[in-house]
């Protein structure tokens, strides 16, 4: 599995990234943040987290949920960041992984989301 968007001012992953780091500039806008967005929002929930995720200026953002599409973890609140901010870096194997999955829709098994809730939640230093 692979994880992207996690931001470490929320979540206290040792994969998760500084939000400073996920800014291009400026002037830089992901010409696919659309679809990236519309992707991200279509995710199965896999870590059901009760809590919300907010933004510098305590902007709620959405929640600490994390989604999956059996491939990739991400956060609830990556879609939020990356809509409010257009210079937002998206992991670019991750975006290649949405545009060659565009317009199918994410389909999770329900016996996989236990298992797949697990290895989150390891690979998180939740349990052991």
């Amino acid at each position: 599995m692979k994880y992207t968007g996690f931001i470490s001012e929320i979540d206290d992953y040792a994969f998760a990234k500084s939000l400073k780091g996920y800014y291009l500039g400026t002037s830089l806008v992901n010409a696919n943040r659309e679809s990236i967005i519309t992707y991200l929002k279509s995710g199965t929930l896999c870590v059901p987290f009760m809590g919300v995720a907010e933004d510098e200026d305590e902007t709620v953002m959405g929640k600490i949920s994390v989604l999956t599409d059996g491939e990739w973890f991400w956060p609830d609140y990556l879609a939020s960041f990356i809509k409010k901010y257009p210079n937002f870096r998206i992991d670019p194997e991750f975006e290649r992984h949405v545009l060659k999955n565009q317009g199918r829709k994410i389909q999770v098994e329900e016996t996989a989301i236990a298992a797949l809730e697990k290895e989150f939640l390891t690979k998180a230093r939740f349990t052991q």
